[in-house]
């Protein structure tokens, strides 16, 4: 590892969990044990991180992981050096990872150096680990919702393994009592490390999750739905260090996307003569074939250079069938295409301090992709000062570009990458008592963003600007009591076309905050507690934060991308108080710990919003007012649909105020063996 003067000039992230890999880098340091303790959390790291400043929206139900108010679309996923399909199931409920084996998470928030960067302002790095002081050891975890195991050890007190998976049963379940498949979760990861000597090792990984329910009725006539979103992925990687001066990590990996959907409607009269059909299949097969490579080189004691490169290749095949048939007017479309995507990813970038107090970073990154045929120049830079007081100054710049998705280059060949330049400033102090203190300001500006204006048509016509503010205080007396207080301000505003104005886009100065503690009370009892706060969100398309699909498939057939116009989401302000008690015992020699939760701990009354905002003629809307009117009558009584609140709004559209979760008990057994 470097010595603590050789720190990283860039912004390098909002938070390093975990022990760090690259030696130029100064980490910031929260455990991942920390992360999976977070109450309300479910024992899910990635699911932790949203308690961090300006990561993720809070809510119940949607993992929306903005980071600085940027989209998800444009965060990059590794799973240890392998690209991460998705990282949510359904849209949010759990991370597609295990958090059991979790050895750190790195967060790149923009302003960080070029080893990241084509496609991607923000950079989630996940790593399990890689070894263990134990020959075999175990964990089960059970609740109410999924079951969790983890197998873990040494072969020959040498080569380190691990398998963990988890799988929801309420398919299970309900397989009693319908033919039809509820919907389901299910995940897997595994690792092999062979050490092959001091100085070269090898890594080998695979894992894999799936989203997927089948409803379907033995009438034919009651029609059929089929949705399966799934990703699997391996890899084979080479850590080599060849002095004290070089090392380096080489990776080859394999990850594919699948997206299936078949969803079947038919009505008939009474005569039995067909007056509606309907069908649409959707299928994606993307598999990502990587070669990555980086390395590190100490030229002179004070100066190192990192070099890498990225080349992929994607061959990709999509179908699409749509066939509807109403009142004698049938409407077919039949579609297939494949397409051979490759890339190629280089970068070079250098660390020189000339002094104890001063580092600086310069990077640039050259990448091509061959569907835009053109070559994209990102410099980064980015310097720090220490202050004989402790204080840490870090300024950062970076340059990112996303290039337009498939979906948009079928529509205008002729599309060009968008441009993002984050500009980050950073204080850093640490007080008496381990208290950690991070204030950080930034802006971001992009340019030549695609943008659909007029409607069916993309052109690299938009605009926006993001800026905001973070604080964060952490303290870490011992392993036995920790905690954070964060908070966040975002605003951005969103140009569709030149000469049109600016809108608030989401973020509409808001405010988050979130406070999180844990402790030990007594012997083997922990207990803590998170609050959160949102301030609430402007109104914005329902693909802004409905994430099902990964960005390769979502590329090819937006799905929830082509309800926008019919449907927009805002959420109104929002809070929740979680709180957890874990205690552990010993059991015929297996090590329990029985978790309990509480969600929503005041009953919080908190809604997300969703508009309705098709063009309807009088005549329609006079009918739907009718609709509502007989539901209205319908729900009357009953306390648990009566929460769904729906009416039209000041500009007469149609909305619906859907609950998000009450209060929720959650119990949950952890054996460990």
């Amino acid at each position: 590892m470097a010595e603590e003067d050789e720190e990283v000039p860039e912004l390098d992230s909002v938070i390093i969990i975990g022990e760090t890999l690259n030696e130029t880098i100064n980490p910031k340091t929260l455990k991942g044990r920390e992360l999976r303790n977070i109450p309300g959390a479910a024992n899910d790291a990635l699911r932790g991180i949203m308690t961090l400043p300006n990561i993720g929206i809070p809510n119940d139900f949607f993992g929306v992981l903005y980071i600085r108010g940027s989209d998800p679309y444009s965060n990059l996923y590794y799973f240890d050096r392998t690209p991460l399909g998705y990282p949510f199931h359904w849209g949010g409920i759990l991370s597609t990872v295990s958090s059991e084996t979790l050895d750190r998470i790195d967060v790149y928030a923009g302003g960080y150096g070029a080893q990241f960067g084509l496609d991607a302002q923000n950079v989630i790095d996940i790593y399990t680990r890689s070894n263990i002081d134990d020959n075999f050891q175990g964990k089960i975890y059970l609740n109410i919702l999924y079951s969790e195991g983890l197998l873990e050890g040494l072969i020959y007190d040498k080569v380190y393994y691990s398998i963990s998976g988890r799988r929801s049963y309420l398919d299970l379940v309900g397989g009693l009592f319908t033919e039809s498949q509820l919907p389901y979760f299910s995940d897997y990861q595994t690792k092999l490390v062979y050490p092959i000597n001091d100085n070269h090792e090898i890594i080998m990984n695979a894992f894999s999750a799936t989203d997927q329910f089948n409803f379907k009725s033995s009438d034919p006539h009651d029609g059929s739905a089929f949705f399966k979103n799934s990703f699997n992925a391996q890899g084979i990687h080479l850590n080599s260090t060849f002095s004290d001066l070089i090392n380096s990590k080489l990776s080859l990996t394999r990850s594919v996307n699948i997206l299936n959907i078949d969803f079947k409607t038919l009505s008939i009269t009474d005569n039995d003569d067909h007056n509606e059909f309907y069908v649409n299949h959707i299928s994606v097969n993307a598999p990502v074939w990587t070669l990555r490579g980086d390395a590190e080189y100490k030229v002179l004691p004070k100066l190192q250079i990192e070099p890498g490169l990225i080349l992929s290749y994607s061959p990709i095949i999509s179908t699409s069938y749509q066939n509807i048939f109403i009142d004698d007017i049938r409407d077919v479309s039949d579609e297939k295409s494949s397409q051979s995507l490759w890339r190629s990813e280089n970068y070079l970038q250098a660390t020189y301090n000339p002094t104890t107090d001063i580092s600086m970073r310069l990077g640039v990154r050259l990448d091509y992709l061959d569907i835009t045929g053109k070559v994209s120049v990102q410099p980064r830079a980015g310097i720090k000062f220490g202050l004989p007081t402790g204080l840490g100054i870090k300024f950062a710049y970076g340059h990112y570009e996303q290039n337009p998705v498939l979906s948009e280059i079928d529509i205008n060949s002729a599309l060009k990458p968008s441009l993002s330049q984050h500009y980050i400033c950073e204080l850093e102090h640490v007080f008496p008592y381990n208290t950690q203190v991070k204030l950080t300001g930034y802006y971001k500006n992009g340019e030549n963003l695609i943008t659909e204006y007029p409607k069916g048509k993309y052109l690299n016509q938009g605009s926006d600007y993001i800026q905001g503010a973070e604080i964060f205080i952490r303290q870490s007396i011992s392993d036995n009591f920790w905690g954070w207080i964060s908070y966040g301000y975002t605003h951005r505003e969103q140009q569709l076309a030149v000469g049109s104005p600016y809108k608030p886009f989401l973020f509409d100065n808001t405010h988050i905050v979130s406070v999180v503690a844990n402790a030990e009370v007594a012997p083997n009892t922990n207990a803590g507690f998170k609050w959160q706060y949102l301030s609430g969100t402007s109104e914005s398309p329902l693909s802004s934060i409905l994430l099902i699909q990964d960005p390769v498939t979502r590329g090819i057939n937006p799905v929830a991308k082509s309800l926008d116009d019919l449907l927009k989401v805002d959420m109104d302000a929002y809070h929740r108080l979680d709180v957890r008690q874990t205690y552990k015992r010993k059991i015929f020699g297996l090590n329990i710990t029985t978790v309990v939760e509480i969600l929503n701990v005041y009953k919080r009354k908190n809604k997300i919003k969703l508009v309705v905002n098709p063009g309807l003629t009088d005549e329609e809307n006079a009918e739907i007012d009718d609709a509502f009117d007989e539901i209205e009558a319908e729900f009357e009584g009953d306390s648990e649909l009566e929460t769904i609140e729906f009416g039209r709004d000041a500009d007469n559209r149609f909305y619906f105020n859907f609950p998000q979760i009450s209060r929720i008990y959650i119990v949950g057994i952890v054996i460990e063996f």
